[in-house]
């Protein structure tokens, strides 16, 4: 299953709708629904980030199956671009704040 069809099958069954999503995310809902069928060639790993936050699950669940992802190590490097963008967002609240 491609990322799109994943991010729309869980945010079905959350009964989540794909304006409530696009709000969240300040994007327009035809992006979003772009995003849903697969019609951008890349989405960005922050992009991932923040739609897996909003559907409560951890980012590789968007992926897929989660096997392939274990055995080939990604999960690793992502969980270390997790743990580093979580940092920076942070540092940029702080520094928002201190503006």
């Amino acid at each position: 299953m491609d990322i799109g069809s994943q991010i729309r099958k869980i945010r079905e069954s959350r009964n989540v709708t794909q304006e409530y999503m696009a709000s969240r995310l300040q994007i327009s809902k035809t992006s979003y629904g772009n995003i849903e069928r697969n019609m951008i060639k890349r989405v960005t790993l922050p992009m991932l980030m923040a739609i897996a936050k909003l559907l409560h699950v951890h980012y590789t669940a968007l992926l897929g199956d989660d096997a392939t992802l274990e055995a080939s190590g990604i999960n690793a490097l992502l969980d270390g671009v997790h743990h580093l963008l979580e940092k920076m967002d942070g540092i940029e609240k702080q520094l928002q704040r201190l503006q």
